[in-house]
């Protein structure tokens, strides 16, 4: 037991050092919150000594003292709230900051961290992190420790003045603020199991909707309407269920609190009204003792109150946290596209596969070599938990590209090629075998140094919202507009992958070749706002659209998944031929069509994850 407890508390304080590393910029905020708090809380505790004197003085009728203690109130009034105004501007600008550097953090982790390892959790969960958990962390890295301190500072003097001016409430406040402090640490765990639970059961729900809202067509087509319905309500009983079981705690912990304040105003009151009645103590002194015991109230509630925050708050970073334990993807050796260019023009020979075999995470070898259609729906990224990967989705496999070959990869559904492509590319790294950058000179580079080679059209295009120049350009263009032209004919196709060329014609090139040029017909031409993955458009021009993409990003390999199967027998023709044009690039398409097969140099075609075929086309 002891052991566990210390293992809790070493994680508990890595994963404070990891919050107070990532929001070490904004920490002179902190600071000054807790400055501020500290001031407001002290000129808190002066109300009573004020009000005390105040009513004193009034008993007495002594006029000036009593209107020196009214311009003394207003004073602390003013100050107070002056602070407080500052002290919200100042909180709200430190908590969005810290929210956005924590949602930064992890977006660039999900970003560049190992794909599988982060595919392997659903798209919806990551979202719940960044948009849910990130808030929690930035609330209690702004708002605990001022708040606490300030907390502090307030019961300290409190507690001090009423023992001053009631010394006999020492014997019961002393043995309850023990009690209080025992509770909390027993408290800490459940309250921090229960923020975990309710969060990942939260998660949970939103990728249910998430799912069904995105395919709502398959779910009305299929009649699944009162299905969906149903199984969302369940999921949902779920949370609501994890929910309740929190504020059960939770409900303790205030009902407690509230007892306590509740008893302290009946002590305070009957202490002084005793005193009162026996004439040693003054109506001032019972003024202060309410006023306060009522500064108590708001420490003691807030205290109950920062215990679940800060243990929530710590639930939360270690759910932020656990992207960082995937494996890092090297960025040393990392070439620059200008270097890939080079490189590619000058030196490079050919792209080895040497022995690779490669199977998903977590899957155990059995001894079948079937690898199913659900494979391919891991390998695409979604939950690869689908499929149940006995042996390995590449076994063994060997072969070669050489530079400005024309590659058709071909093999039944769920046999490995969309999973030899993201091997090809450095996303998945292979259990065993190398793949390599072969240079003319005979010197191998590692592919995972090399992902700036390649340009990829996925299957399903993966198109992001926005204009369909952003969509293309990734953002990065900044045309004037000019591009907005008229269709063409006269592009000058063996020189569409120039560098060197304006923004403007580079896009206008790419979406030529693209047989894209439908997107001047549309009303606001490149402008043209898309919906959610493309909707605005038909599959076929998302496939153009995408393919528009990858050429306008100018990669000296371009990988094309699938990419032409949505696409009129004429414009796959036309779009094959500018392809064929573009002699210096290496190009390899995963089709079945015999228009793309026909103009490949290699056919690689696969068999329940081995290269059966890798001959040369005449």
């Amino acid at each position: 037991m002891v052991s566990q407890d210390r293992r809790v508390s070493v994680k508990e304080k890595s994963t404070l050092t990891w919050l107070r590393k990532v929001t070490k910029k904004y920490r002179s905020f902190v600071v000054l919150l807790v400055i501020f708090e500290i001031i407001v809380s002290g000129l808190g505790v002066c109300y009573a000594l004020v009000m005390k004197q105040m009513v004193d003085r009034a008993v007495a009728k002594d006029s000036h003292g009593f209107v020196m203690g009214m311009i003394g109130f207003g004073l602390l009034v003013l100050s107070q709230l002056a602070i407080r105004i500052i002290t919200r501007q100042v909180s709200e600008y430190t908590r969005s900051s810290m929210e956005n550097t924590l949602k930064q953090e992890m977006f660039y982790s999900l970003l560049t961290k190992d794909y599988g390892s982060v595919s392997l959790k659903h798209s919806e969960e990551w979202m719940n992190r960044l948009t849910s958990d990130t808030v929690v962390c930035a609330d209690g890295m702004t708002d605990i420790l001022p708040g606490f301190l300030g907390m502090l500072i307030r019961l300290v003097g409190s507690m001090v003045l009423i023992l001053y001016l009631q010394p006999g409430l020492a014997v019961i406040m002393i043995p309850g603020g023990i009690l209080f402090l025992v509770i909390t640490v027993v408290l800490r765990k459940p309250l921090k199991r229960f923020h975990k639970d309710v969060q990942e059961k939260d998660g949970k729900v939103r990728m249910y909707l998430q799912e069904r809202i995105s395919s709502m067509l398959v779910v009305r087509v299929f009649g699944a309407e009162n299905i969906a319905v149903e199984q969302a309500a369940d999921t949902m009983e779920l949370h609501k269920s994890s929910r309740m079981r929190k504020a059960w705690i939770s409900n303790i912990c205030n009902s407690g609190f509230s007892l306590v304040i509740n008893g302290m105003y009946l002590l305070g009151i009957g202490f002084c009204g005793y005193g009162i009645i026996h004439g040693n103590v003054t109506f001032g002194t019972l003024t202060a003792m309410i006023q306060l015991i009522g500064q108590l109230q708001s420490p003691l509630a807030g205290l109950g109150g920062y215990v679940p925050r800060y243990y929530t708050m710590i639930a939360s970073a270690e759910r932020l946290m656990e992207v960082e334990q995937y494996e890092d993807i090297e960025e040393s050796e990392r070439r620059s596209i200008e270097e890939i260019r080079k490189l590619y023009a000058e030196q490079i020979r050919e792209i080895t596969f040497h022995q690779v075999s490669f199977r998903y995470p977590g899957k155990a070898d059995t001894g079948s070599s079937t690898v199913r259609e659900g494979d391919v729906v891991a390998a695409n990224g979604a939950d690869t938990d689908i499929a149940e990967h006995k042996r390995d989705v590449l076994q063994n496999v060997s072969f070669s590209i050489k530079k400005s070959d024309f590659v058709a990869v071909t093999g039944t559904s769920g046999c490995g090629k969309s999973t030899m492509l993201k091997l090809l590319m450095g996303i998945y790294r292979p259990q065993t075998g190398t793949i390599s950058v072969i240079l003319n000179n005979g010197t191998s580079i590692a592919i995972e140094n090399m992902n700036r080679l390649f340009a990829y059209v996925p299957q399903g295009n993966f198109l992001m919202g926005g204009s369909i120049r952003d969509v293309i350009t990734f953002g990065k263009s900044k045309v004037d507009g000019t591009a907005d032209c008229p269709k063409t004919d006269s592009v000058d196709r063996n020189h569409a992958d120039r560098n060197d060329m304006d923004p403007d014609e580079k896009l206008k090139r790419a979406v030529h070749l693209a047989c894209a040029d439908f997107v001047y017909d549309l009303p606001m031409q490149l402008d043209t706002i898309l919906g959610e993955k493309g909707a605005g458009l038909s599959e076929g021009q998302m496939q153009r659209i995408a393919i528009a993409r990858a050429l306008y990003a100018d990669r000296p390999v371009l990988i094309l998944d699938e990419s032409t199967s949505a696409l009129d027998q004429q414009t796959e023709r036309r779009l094959l031929d500018n392809l064929k044009q573009l002699t210096d690039k290496t190009v390899l398409f995963v089709s079945h069509r015999l228009p793309a097969l026909e103009i490949c140099s290699k056919q690689l075609h696969f068999e329940e994850g081995i290269t059966l075929d890798h001959s040369f086309r005449p």
